[in-house]
């Protein structure tokens, strides 16, 4: 019985005069690969799957391939069969057989994996009620944030819990399965390290290509103004304006900067080029080699215990740096030849006590590799209490007058 009309095949019969009738010499598709190949039989009339795996033997000739009629050759080992229009003994070749099976075995898993996983799971309503019970239960009695069931990570650990539920049968001991936090913390530098070393040959891979794109406003940490980049990368941010602006930029505020701000930001660039080339000026500023020690007394600068009480604060600075500092700069400006201390210091229409600290600052930075800056106070006791009635006091004297009359005269007055 035929599977194929051959009066609508679209093929170009060859002439055959010169090949058996019963069998077709394979060994020249293999040896000349490229004057034989194999046809797919494209007839629209194909009712056997045999033709998945056999087609039409043909041969280059004037540029195009021509079959040869009456013969059938397997893709996959190139065997040719006689063929009459039927596929009887197209159906008892071995690759067809092999690729039947492989297609019956992954039909059947496909079946087996699709009754167990195809179907989606139907959570009961009261089951989700409990689990919702449990979680407001945990963010009120563990002060948690409510939006830390939309965090990313916490699905993945309900995901990861459910996937072991489904593994180990019976009772499973929730303590036993839960590292503690010095666990969770002693792994956290391993695990960053595994990801990585993971990541690195893809941003290097990256980054070759001209392709590595870096978002630095992903996240911020708001106390030390550090960035983390996406994939782990990070750096952080040294100066306190550039951190500002950054923040503004990341966040969308609103951001205000003063004069002062911007003469900061100028000082500081002046102090960083010095410092890296101090010796290089070292002629324009001082006449000394090495540092010269500065020193400034700060003893009629000290805060009384009764001012920082009557402040509420006792943890305020027992010296008033800002005129301290003010000090050490004008000592700065007699010991360097150019007037480089009232450059940086000279304060602007509306700079305040603070701001002028901050200008003073910059200039001790700015030439510290000339000079040890050393504030001096000299110790004392800011208050004396006697723990005494009045009483013992007049005891004390009358005592005294009794020794001068018992010859330990000398003694006492000494003594005292």
């Amino acid at each position: 019985m035929s599977d194929v009309d051959s009066d609508i095949e679209n093929l170009i019969p060859l002439v055959t005069h010169n090949v058996p009738d019963n069998h077709l010499d394979i060994s020249n598709m293999v040896t000349e690969k490229y004057q034989y190949k194999i046809i797919k039989n494209t007839s629209q009339l194909i009712k056997s799957d045999v033709w998945s795996t056999f087609g039409f033997p043909s041969k280059l000739q004037n540029g195009k391939h021509h079959a040869i009629s009456g013969f059938v050759s397997c893709s996959n080992c190139y065997k040719t069969l006689s063929y009459d229009g039927s596929t009887k003994y197209m159906k008892k070749h071995k690759c067809l057989d092999l690729n039947v099976s492989i297609s019956i075995e992954k039909n059947t898993c496909l079946l087996i994996i699709d009754k167990y996983m195809g179907k989606k799971v139907i959570i009961q309503k009261h089951d989700k009620e409990k689990l919702q019970e449990k979680i407001v239960l945990w963010s009120c009695l563990s002060i948690r944030p409510f939006t830390i069931v939309e965090d990313p990570g916490f699905t993945e650990v309900v995901k990861e819990a459910i996937t072991l539920g489904q593994k180990y049968y019976g009772d499973i001991n929730v303590e036993n399965l839960i590292t503690t936090a010095k666990t969770i913390g002693n792994n956290v530098h391993p695990i960053a390290e595994d990801y990585r070393r993971a990541l690195k040959p893809i941003l290097i891979s990256q980054a070759d290509a001209g392709c590595l794109c870096i978002i630095p406003d992903l996240w911020s940490d708001k106390v030390n103004l550090y960035i983390l980049l996406s994939g782990g990368i990070g750096y952080r941010i040294s100066n306190a304006f550039i951190g500002t602006v950054l923040k503004a930029y990341s966040y969308h505020y609103p951001l205000e900067l003063s004069v002062e701000d911007i003469w900061v930001v100028i000082t500081q660039g002046v102090g960083i080029h010095l410092n890296e080339n101090a010796e290089k000026y070292r002629q324009f500023f001082v006449s000394h080699e090495g540092k010269k020690v500065l020193v400034v007394a700060v003893d009629d600068l000290v805060i009384s215990i009764d001012e920082r009480v009557s402040k509420g604060n006792l943890t305020i600075p027992a010296i008033y740096w800002p005129k301290a500092v003010r000090r050490m700069g004008d000592l700065i400006k007699a010991n360097i030849k150019v007037d480089l201390a009232t450059v940086i210091t000279q304060p602007f229409s509306q700079t305040t006590t603070v701001q002028q600290a901050v200008f003073d600052a910059c200039l001790m930075d700015t030439v510290k590799n000339y000079f040890d800056y050393r504030f001096s106070i000299l110790c004392g006791i800011p208050q004396v209490t006697l723990v005494a009635r009045s009483t013992s006091f007049a005891c004390t004297k009358t005592q005294r007058e009794r020794s001068r009359k018992s010859g330990h005269y000398l003694m006492v007055e000494n003594s005292l």
